[in-house]
């Protein structure tokens, strides 16, 4: 048997000693840190597209270029990253639905008919995907578990762009227009929960829905509509059915993200008043650029933790995220963008 030298047996006594007397009052050190996950899509050859995701900066290719695919939405859960996007086949050349648990993809559509997957939500391994097909003038709907639910009968041209699960009910954001080639052009914002729509504008304007989250019993839908009668775009979120605007007097604006911490809401967006255009968000209604101003920039998605805001967009055509105003810049040479982001702690 080895001996132990007296200094050594001191120094484990001592060391066993200070542990029995620990506190169980001692703060706990949080000893994980943020990873920033973005979704979107490289310029791989002259408008051949691929579908990629990032995790804090190094690329993960979901597709090899063959055919274009893009990465809507992005979701990350027990360490499993899914995305959802579409990819076009190579036989029938239609965008075919799918999304990627780990890179391995999964496909919604048969590829017979355009479709896309737009926003995923996972929730104990069951995997809720929304997004659209060109049945007749197109179809809103959504899949859970890889079977698909149509949100609408493809009469009036329509589409899911945003999906959010919250105590076994299904919040799905999107739009409906009405038949036919209408001029001026007009659509409805919608809210489906659990398929039942609860329209959120009138249809005399154009809409478009883009993001919607769930906190508590609280229903949080934000996107964009047209002000006809001064003829510029409004930001605006909707808190259970009533409107907030967001842009400031005749400004136009964009708003494609939302997020509630802590009773705080947080929107992505941008804006611009003729002259200058800001990629910004909105903590409770003000205004934070995170640009400016010289060059054309937006912010698409936005995620807290931790009191940390994390903003993905792009300035001047550079894909980046920011992280409480302070700029990280992500692309990897070619021409890329970021549709969505999550962070998570690792």
């Amino acid at each position: 048997m080895q001996k132990i030298s007296f200094h050594l047996f001191l120094s484990l006594f001592i060391g066993m000693a200070l542990l029995s007397c620990k506190n169980s009052n001692d703060p706990v050190v949080d000893t994980t840190k943020a990873v920033v996950y973005l979704a979107g899509a490289e310029d791989y050859n002259y408008g051949i597209y691929m579908a990629k995701y990032w995790k804090d900066g190094t690329p993960v290719y979901l597709t090899t270029g063959v055919t274009s695919a893009v990465a809507y939405s992005i979701f990350v859960t027990n360490k499993n990253v899914y995305v959802a996007g579409y990819e076009v086949d190579k036989t029938t050349h239609r965008q075919v639905a799918k999304y990627w648990k780990n890179g391995v993809p999964v496909s919604l559509s048969d590829g017979k008919l355009d479709a896309y997957a737009s926003s995923i939500f996972v929730v104990d391994s069951t995997v809720y995907v929304c997004g659209y097909e060109s049945i007749g003038s197109g179809v809103a709907k959504y899949w859970v578990k890889g079977v698909s639910h149509n949100l609408t009968d493809g009469v009036k041209p329509a589409s899911a762009e945003g999906i959010f699960v919250s105590n076994n009910n299904i919040y799905i954001i999107g739009t409906e227009s009405p038949a036919g080639n209408q001029q001026p052009p007009t659509s409805k914002g919608i809210l489906w929960v659990n398929d039942q729509p609860t329209y959120l504008t009138n249809g005399t304007n154009v809409t478009q829905l883009n993001s919607v989250f769930v906190s508590g019993t609280d229903v949080y839908v934000v996107g964009n509509e047209t002000n006809s009668a001064l003829n510029f775009l409004e930001s605006k979120y909707w808190l259970n059915t009533k409107m907030v605007k967001l842009n400031m007097a005749n400004n136009i604006a964009s708003a494609n993200s939302i997020f509630v911490s802590n009773g705080d809401v947080y929107v992505a967006g941008e804006e611009s008043d003729g002259n200058s255009n800001f990629a910004k968000y909105w903590k409770n209604g003000e205004s934070v650029n995170l640009t400016n101003g010289l060059k054309s920039a937006s912010a698409n998605s936005i995620f807290v933790v931790d009191d940390d805001v994390y903003v993905s967009g792009s300035d001047n055509n550079v894909a980046k995220y920011w992280k409480n105003g302070v700029p990280v810049k992500i692309t990897d040479g070619n021409w890329s963008w970021i549709n969505s982001m999550y962070v998570v702690k690792e």
